[in-house]
């Protein structure tokens, strides 16, 4: 059953990219499809490492869209194509901020110091600067004017 979610969630993550994106291939899609049938990530994963999954919501001005993505391979967000989740939102830069496993834990940092980028939670709010800071579950990351919320399953 989750299986079955999952790969319909990917594929529906996917045929996105490609309608957004001219440089997306075909072989690239069947790879990244692969991937979630290995559950390596729940049976097998090393004792010092705890790996789980990230629910990411895009929320921009046009359109809602939902990731699900493994943070195992830093997770970039920006306008550029070459990003793993590609916003329309021409304020954000090509590559804005990134979302990685920092020593076990989920970490956010940005790359782009000329715009701010906004990490909220709860009723605070901090800049995200070069330097990773912890993201914990239902964060939100203001890009421009699309908000990323992410919550860790």
């Amino acid at each position: 059953m989750l299986k079955s979610r999952v790969m319909d969630k990917l594929r529906e993550e996917e045929l996105d990219r490609a309608i957004l994106n001219p440089k997306f291939n075909s072989d690239e899609l069947r790879a990244r499809m692969e991937k979630p049938v290995n559950v390596e990530y729940l049976s097998e994963a090393s004792a010092g490492e705890k790996t789980r999954m990230v629910h990411i919501t895009e929320m921009g001005v046009l359109a809602t869209k939902e990731y699900i993505l493994n943070p195992r391979d830093p997770i970039s967000v920006g306008a550029g194509n070459d990003n793993t989740i590609v916003l329309s939102d021409l304020s954000v830069g090509d590559l804005k901020c990134e979302i990685m496993i920092h020593n076990g834990v989920l970490a956010a940092k940005s790359n782009d110091l000329a715009r701010r980028v906004v990490l909220k939670r709860n009723k605070k709010s901090t800049y995200l600067m070069n330097e990773l800071i912890e993201i914990r579950s239902l964060d939100e990351i203001l890009l421009g004017k699309t908000t990323i919320r992410i919550r860790i399953l």
